[in-house]
C-alpha cells in the first residue's frame, strides 16, 4: 500500500513537471534582468525627487507637497495623506480629526496601518517628506518583486511575470498617465501632464496595493503548499488589510470564505486563514461598532457616501457586465490552453474566481447593505485593473508566450513601457516643478510657529492654502477645516469659515463669490474652489444659492464675542488687507509679521 501510494505520487509529480514547459531564458540571465528591472522601477518612481531639486536650484527649497498647480495625485498626497502621517508622529495617536481641536477624541473609522508605518519611517528619517520620497524609491519595487512572484509560481515563465509585474504598476493603475505624453500633441489631455505615474500616490495604491498583493500572494502559496505556516501569515497580513483600505478589505474576507467553502481539499488550511483574520480584525470591528455611536462617522459618510439605495447606478452595472466579460475570457483561455494537469488548472481558476467574485460583491454592496462609498472612484483603477492585468498574464498569456518570438515580443514591450515610464515622470516633473518649492512664504510662517506654538495651538485663517497645509508642516491645527481631514459635520464646518470671514473684515459679497465660484472657475489646473475644501463633492463644487443665501442670513447675525468663546482659536492670520476686527472681550496681540503677512496672538480677557 505504501510502496503504491508512494509510486503515484512520484507518477503525478513526474506529470506536473512534465506541465512546466522550458523556460526560454537561463536563470542567471533572468534574475539579473529582475534584479536591473527592480533598480530601474525604483528609479523610474523616484525620478522626480532626484530633478525637482535640480530643476529649482539651490536656492529653492524642494517638498514632495504641495496644492497648488498641481495634480488630484498631489494634491491628495498632501492635503491628507501628510497630514494624517504629520498627526500620527506628533501626537502618537489616531488622526480622527487633524483640524478641529474640539473633535480631536471624536472616533471615526480610521486606517491607521499606512500612517504608523510612514510615521515610523518619519521618526527615523527625521520628516514626513523624507518619508514620502524614501516610499517613492523603495514600494514600487517591493511591489513589482510581489508581482512577480504570484504570476511566476503560477505561470512558471520568468519573462511573463516580469513584464506582467511591469505592466500592473506601470498600465493598470492609471493608462492614461503613461500614454498621454505621446498622445498629447493629437489633442488629447489637453489639461497638460502634470500628474505622475498613478501608483505613486501615496498613500493609496502605493501602501495598501502592495499590502494587497503580498496577502493575495501569499493566500495563492497556502493552497499551492498547504503549508499551516503560511496560512497564519496570510491571515495575519490579510487582516492588516482592515486596517489601511477600505476598498481592499471586503475583498480579502470574501475570497477567504469563498475559497474555504470550495476548495475542500485545503480546507484545513483555509480553516486556518480565516481563523486567524477575525482574530487580528477583533479591534477593528470593536472599534466600528463604537464608531457609531458618535456624530463622527455619521459626518464622515455624509461627505462621502455616493451610492444610496438597493439598485446600483447604470454605469456600474455596465462595468460589472465588462469586467466580468474580460475574466471569463481569461478564464475560458486558461481552460482552453492552461497546464493539462486538472488539479492544477481547478486550483487556479478556483483562486482567482474567487477574489473576482469577492471584488464585484464590494463593488455592489448597495445591493445589501442600501449604501456605498465613492465605489466607481475607487475600486476601477485600484481593484480591477489591477487584478484583471495580472488574470490576463496568469490565465490568457500562454497562446502568446508559446509562440517563436513570443518571449521576445514581451521583452521589447517590456522595455518599451520602462521607456514611456521615464518619459511621463520627466515631462510631469518639467511641468511641475516650480509649485514644488517650498516657498518663503509658507515656510517662514511654519518655521515660526512650530517653534513658538504649542501642540495644538488653533490658526484661524482665511487663506485656503494656509489651512491645507498647517496640519502638513507644524504641530497645529486650524480653525477652518478640510472637509477631508475633520469629522465635524458640515454645518459646523460653514459656521467656522462665516467666523473666520466675519473675524478678517470680510463682506458678504466676499462670501457669496467664494461659495458661488464653481469648477470651471477654481483655482487652475484642478479648478479647486473653496465649497470643496469645505465641503468635498458639492454640485460643479459651489455651493447652491438658496444654500448660500442661508449662510449670508447666518453671517449677518454672527455673535463674534459669542462664537470665539464656545471655540479654541489661539492665533490669527491674515493677508494683504486683512487684521482681525475689535471683539469685545478679546485682544489680539501682534506676535509675527513678515512680507507675506501678519500673525496675531489671541489673548482672552481676565473674566
Amino acid at each position: 500500500m505504501i510502496a503504491a501510494g508512494s509510486i503515484r505520487s512520484a507518477q503525478t509529480a513526474i506529470t506536473e513537471a512534465s506541465n512546466v514547459e522550458p523556460i526560454p531564458i537561463r536563470r542567471r540571465s533572468a534574475t539579473v534582468l529582475v534584479v536591473l528591472t527592480t533598480c530601474v522601477v525604483s528609479l523610474l518612481f523616484g525620478l522626480p525627487h532626484l530633478l525637482t531639486p535640480a530643476l529649482l536650484g539651490p536656492e529653492r527649497v524642494y517638498t514632495p507637497f504641495a496644492v497648488s498647480g498641481v495634480s488630484a495625485l498631489t494634491y491628495d498626497e498632501t492635503s491628507s495623506y501628510a497630514a494624517y502621517v504629520n498627526y500620527t508622529l506628533r501626537h502618537l495617536a489616531p488622526p480622527y480629526d487633524t483640524d478641529v481641536y474640539e473633535d480631536e477624541h471624536v472616533p471615526v473609522p480610521t486606517t491607521m496601518a499606512p500612517y504608523v508605518i510612514l510615521a515610523g519611517a518619519a521618526a527615523a528619517l527625521g520628516g514626513v517628506d523624507r518619508a514620502f520620497i524614501l516610499a517613492d524609491f523603495v514600494l514600487p519595487p517591493v511591489a513589482l518583486l510581489i508581482v512577480y512572484a504570484l504570476l511566476f509560481d503560477i505561470t512558471r515563465r520568468r519573462a511573463l511575470a516580469l513584464v506582467g509585474s511591469l505592466t500592473v504598476l506601470l498600465v493598470s493603475f492609471g493608462p492614461r498617465n503613461l500614454f498621454s505624453p505621446i498622445l498629447q500633441p493629437t489633442g488629447y489631455d489637453p489639461g497638460g501632464i502634470i500628474q505622475p505615474l498613478e501608483f505613486s500616490r501615496d498613500v493609496h495604491p502605493e501602501v495598501s496595493f502592495t499590502l494587497l498583493v503580498a496577502s493575495l500572494w501569499l493566500l495563492w502559496r497556502t493552497l499551492r503548499t498547504n503549508r499551516p505556516l503560511l496560512a497564519v501569515v496570510a491571515g495575519a497580513l490579510g487582516a492588516l488589510l482592515f486596517y489601511t483600505y477600505l476598498y481592499y478589505w471586503p475583498v480579502w474576507l470574501g475570497a477567504c470564505l469563498a475559497l474555504l467553502l470550495f476548495d475542500r481539499d485545503r480546507r484545513r488550511v483555509l480553516w486556518l486563514t480565516n481563523v486567524v483574520t477575525w482574530l487580528c480584525t477583533i479591534p477593528f470591528w470593536w472599534s466600528l461598532l463604537e464608531d457609531t455611536r458618535y456624530p463622527g462617522l455619521a459626518n464622515v459618510l455624509a461627505r462621502h457616501t455616493s451610492e444610496l439605495g438597493h439598485v446600483p447606478p447604470p454605469a456600474k452595472i455596465a462595468y460589472t457586465i465588462v469586467a466580468t466579460l474580460v475574466f471569463a475570457v481569461c478564464a475560458a483561455v486558461y481552460i482552453r490552453f492552461g497546464p493539462p494537469h486538472s488539479m492544477t488548472r481547478r486550483r487556479v481558476l478556483l483562486y482567482f474566481s474567487a477574489v473576482f467574485a469577492a471584488a464585484l460583491a464590494a463593488l455592489n454592496m448597495e445591493v445589501l447593505v442600501g449604501f456605498n462609498v465613492e465605489s466607481m472612484l475607487h475600486f476601477p483603477n485600484r481593484l480591477f485593473q489591477p487584478f484583471l492585468t495580472i488574470a490576463v498574464f496568469a490565465l490568457a498569456s500562454r497562446p502568446l508566450v508559446t509562440r517563436r518570438f513570443g518571449v521576445a515580443a514581451l521583452l521589447v514591450g517590456g522595455g518599451i513601457l520602462l521607456g514611456l515610464g521615464g518619459f511621463r515622470q520627466v515631462t510631469v516633473t518639467n511641468a511641475v516643478a516650480a509649485a514644488h518649492e517650498y516657498t518663503p512664504q509658507h515656510r517662514l510662517l511654519f518655521d515660526w510657529l512650530n517653534a513658538n506654538t504649542h501642540l495644538d495651538d488653533v490658526v484661524l485663517a482665511t487663506a485656503r492654502d494656509v489651512n491645507d497645509l498647517i496640519p502638513v508642516y507644524t504641530q497645529d491645527r486650524v480653525f477652518v477645516p478640510n472637509g477631508e481631514r475633520t469629522s465635524a459635520s458640515s454645518q459646523e464646518i460653514g459656521e467656522r469659515f462665516l467666523i473666520a470671514m466675519k473675524l478678517l473684515g470680510h463682506s458678504e459679497d466676499d462670501v457669496r463669490a467664494l461659495m458661488a465660484q464653481d469648477v470651471q472657475h477654481g483655482d487652475p489646473p484642478l479648478g479647486l474652489t473653496y465649497t470643496y475644501f469645505l465641503f468635498l463633492g458639492t454640485d460643479n463644487w459651489r455651493l447652491p444659492e438658496s444654500q448660500i443665501d442661508s449662510m449670508l442670513e447666518e453671517f449677518r447675525k454672527l455673535d463674534l464675542n459669542q462664537e470665539l468663546g464656545q471655540r479654541r482659536v489661539n492665533y490669527v492670520y491674515g493677508r494683504g488687507d486683512e487684521q482681525p476686527r475689535a471683539v469685545s472681550g478679546y485682544t489680539f496681540r501682534e506676535a509675527y509679521s513678515d512680507t507675506y503677512g501678519k500673525l496675531w496672538q489671541v489673548i482672552p480677557s481676565a473674566n
